[in-house]
């Protein structure tokens, strides 16, 4: 792969592949690609079978399955963060689709050989656990708040979620990304568009945010208090 250098130093910034010494890097380096995606590309579908471990280097990626005729998001990752890795758990088939929301860039490794890395490489093995712990956490979070939290306070909790992810912080102030769309927000949050925007005018009219195109928070500790003691809601 050309570059190697550059690509040792991103890999560096994974947690499961930090602590890998020169020699297991460039053991490594035989089996990895890279592939560069469109805005609009899908990394993998749902239900293909789970062939690829993927490290995103560069863009944003949304996550997201259907059910029933209805598309929930799961999330939206970046950079250093890892796709496809319920296939190292013994799922055979991705249960979501991955979409590059812009253009972006992943490197990616084929599943058998991961799989010989984590045997000859338990640190790895034991750092990227960790990391499939806090995703099956994220996942487990986020089917109780769709299943018994008020939609007000999921709506919230996706804006703070994308704030504190990919957001740009100015004076106190956090503007999401312009490719953020309120049906995307919807999607995340397990409403329709209507409800949400019906929950992000209020919020505007309490002064807690602004949207006359992107969304910006205006005050992330007072929506913070919102979802943790929803009793104190001001809306």
């Amino acid at each position: 792969m050309d570059n190697w250098p550059e690509l040792v130093k991103f890999l560096r910034t994974i947690p499961s592949l930090a602590s890998l010494c020169e020699d297991e890097m460039e053991r490594l380096r035989p089996y990895l690609r890279q592939r560069t995606l469109e805005k609009g590309e899908n990394v993998y579908h749902q239900g293909q079978g789970t062939d690829y471990l993927y490290f995103i280097r560069q863009g944003r990626i949304k996550v997201s399955q259907t059910a029933n005729g209805r598309n929930v998001i799961v999330g939206f990752y970046g950079t250093s963060e890892l796709l496809g890795c319920c296939g190292l758990v013994g799922d055979v088939c991705y249960p979501c689709c991955a979409q590059a929301i812009e253009k972006a860039t992943v490197v990616f490794i084929s599943r058998e050989e991961f799989d010989r890395l984590l045997s000859n490489v338990p640190t790895v093995a034991a750092k990227l656990l960790s990391q499939m712990v806090r995703r099956l956490r994220e996942a487990h979070c986020k089917m109780k708040s769709l299943a018994l939290e008020p939609v007000e306070e999921r709506v919230i909790a996706v804006l703070l979620e994308l704030g504190e992810k990919f957001g740009d912080e100015q004076d106190g102030k956090v503007t999401l990304p312009a490719h953020i769309t309120r049906e995307q927000i919807s999607e995340m949050a397990g409403t329709t568009i209507e409800t949400t925007s019906r929950v992000i005018t209020k919020l505007r009219q309490a002064g807690l945010v602004d949207c006359p195109n992107r969304c910006t928070i205006l005050d992330s500790e007072l929506l913070g208090n919102i979802v943790e003691k929803p009793g104190v809601r001001q809306m």
